[in-house]
This record gives C-alpha cells, structure tokens and sequence, in this order.
C-alpha cells in the first residue's frame, strides 16, 4: 500500500499531483496527516478535489510556528506517531511511505513508518546547501534522514540532488524536474486581466525572521520599494509573528502603498503571483514557482541549493545593495517564458512506486 505522510502547507502543495493522479487512477492510498501546519490545509485540499486526511498526528489546532513550539511538536508527534504506528498505517507490513522535502516531519515521518517496517521513498530528495545553518533546520534536517539509512528511494529533481542522493544508502531516481510544475498545471490561470502595477513579498524563512537587524533592513528595503509601486506583503502566521515581536508591523502598516495580506490559499496566492511586476522572498519552493512561471524573482538569500531559475528569471541578491539596486531599476527584464518541458515529474514518481499498488 502506498501512505503519503505530510505535515507543512509546503509538502501538501508539492504533493498535490500525485494524490490527485493517483485518485483519478484508482489507487488507494492512506493520508497521514502530521499537523505541523493546520490552517488552509483543508481549503487547499478541498480546492483540488482530494481527500482529507485518514490519520491526524499531534493537531494542536494551529500552526506551528515559533522555535520552542516545533520542539515539543516534534517531541509529541514521534511518540505519538510510534506508538500508534500500526493504526496510522492499517497495520501495513510491506508498503511504502511517501515523505517530501526538508520540513521536520520529513525525518518523524520517515523514522515512524520505518519503525513499521514500511520502505520510505522522499520527494524532492538529494538537495544539500553543504551549511548546516543555511537553511535552517532544513539542511540538518534533510541530511540527517538520508544519512541514518532511512530513505530506500530518492526521488531526485535534477543531476546535482541526483549525485548527492547517490552517497546515501537506498536507491536513487531522476524525476526529472519538480513535481511543483505539475501543481502549477493544476492550477492554470483562468485568463483575467493582467495587472502587474505591483510588486509581491513572501517572507517566511527561519533564518531571516530570527534576525532583527536583518528584518529590519528588509523593512526598509519594502518602504523604499513602496515608493515606486504598490508592494503586497504575504502575512504568514511565522512572518506576523517576527514583525509584531520587532516592532516593525507598523512601520508597514504606516505606508499607503503597502498592503499586508493574509497568507492565502494556493490558487488565491498563484493568481497574484503570475499577476505580478517582481516577486521578492526567502522561500526555495517560491523560486521554483517562478521559475516555471517566469515571474522575476528577488532571492533574500545568500545563496540557494535549488538550481531552477538561475540566470534567468531569479536573482539572489547576497543582501547587496548593487545587485538590488540593478535588479529593481528594471525587474522586467527578468520576465521570462513560462516553461513547461520534459515528462511530468509525478508520473516518473508514480511509475518507479506503482510495484506498491
């Protein structure tokens, strides 16, 4: 049997095609839901027409979000997750169990259902950044389940996470590509009228929201953004959190041109993004997004292990004020074809899993 254990908004979105194709193919399969994020996910899920999760682990009904509070989820979920592992997995001996990315319940997923007995196989598996704190936890997080042995089959997304996928125990694939290009297919544009006369921003990273003289220079950065075009900023529950806890929602707030939105649904954010003059953020999967859109992209980041979109349509900007500067001054010039190519990453995925059915 094949179980699909997912925990983050994030995971959800980057599997989305492969339950949805395995419902339109008549597999059954089991939804283990570990609740590290609980709001939107059930919108997200009935948006696409897919079912709700069959097993919920440690719902505290909320998102989690701040350091402390992922400890003592992550904590509860493993124990709870061990000791009921027979019932969340319907006392399945010889199934596998689909686990995505780099998020905490990446590794409690893949350690519960291989103390079933259960193969593992991770989506998106092979991405390293070689910096234990950038990203944080996500690097530590993504090796240290590979490295333990607890992946049987990495899903890899491109030639580079393939090499390094081939230094871990268990077997690993090309997809190729990334299984977001299939989501952003289930969620193609309905043809309104583009409207690009403003600049997007989502923000979410741990690395970024745990600095203040960082936030603050964003900060600064967004004001002086505002003075050019409208900026609508993305209020993740982490994003609103770390903006209230600096003192700086208000400076946002205080500015005209700025417009704090809440976090919304993946079709909702999609639409805005593929509307949008500029997209800036912190996030690997927002770049991947753009990438298949052609969305230019702003990267407040230092650097990213994820290669789609790089020297064309994103930018990372090292946090220099040049490269900035250069990629503000005229942002159009980053807009690129939306791309589509290649075979469907999901049906690679579901093809090397089917023996599972």
């Amino acid at each position: 049997m094949i179980h699909v254990v997912i925990g983050t908004r994030a995971q959800l979105i980057k599997m989305l095609p492969l339950m949805q194709r395995m419902q339109q193919r008549g597999w059954d399969y089991n939804f283990v839901f570990m609740a590290q994020h609980k709001n939107t996910i059930l919108e997200i899920l009935d948006e696409f027409g897919l079912k709700h999760p069959d097993q919920v682990i440690a719902d505290d009904g909320r998102d989690i979000v701040r350091t402390l509070q992922m400890m003592a989820w992550s904590i509860r979920a493993l124990t709870l997750g061990l000791w009921h592992r027979k019932r969340l997995f319907r006392a399945d001996l010889s199934g596998i169990a689909l686990v995505h990315g780099d998020a905490p319940p990446l590794l409690l997923g893949a350690l519960i259902a291989k103390a079933q007995g259960l193969q593992v196989a991770q989506i998106e598996a092979g991405l390293r950044s070689f910096h234990w704190f950038a990203p944080f936890p996500e690097e530590l997080t993504r090796w240290l389940t590979a490295r333990l042995g607890l992946i049987n089959l990495h899903l890899c997304q491109d030639a580079q996470a393939l090499e390094n996928a081939q230094n871990y125990p268990g077997k690993a694939i090309l997809t190729p590509g990334n299984t977001i290009a299939d989501t952003l297919q289930m969620a193609a544009d309905t043809g309104t009228t583009v409207d690009q006369s403003y600049a997007l921003v989502s923000l979410h990273r741990y690395e970024t929201l745990t600095s203040k003289t960082r936030m603050a220079w964003i900060t600064e950065l967004l004001l002086s953004v505002a003075k050019r075009l409208r900026v609508s900023v993305i209020l993740h529950p982490p994003t609103e959190v770390a903006l209230r806890r600096l003192g700086l929602i208000e400076k946002l707030r205080d500015c005209s041109n700025i417009q704090l939105v809440p976090r919304m649904t993946f079709i909702a954010f999609q639409h805005k993004l593929r509307h949008a003059r500029f997209l800036i953020s912190d996030g690997g999967g927002n770049q991947e997004e753009t990438a298949y859109l052609g969305v230019p992209c702003l990267l407040l980041r230092n650097s990213t292990e994820r290669q789609e979109g790089l020297g064309r349509n994103v930018v990372i900007s090292r946090f220099e004020t040049r490269v900035i500067d250069d990629f503000l001054t005229n942002p159009e010039r980053f807009r690129v074809a939306t791309r589509r190519d290649g075979p469907s990453p999901s049906d690679v995925i579901l093809d090397a899993i089917k023996p599972f059915v």
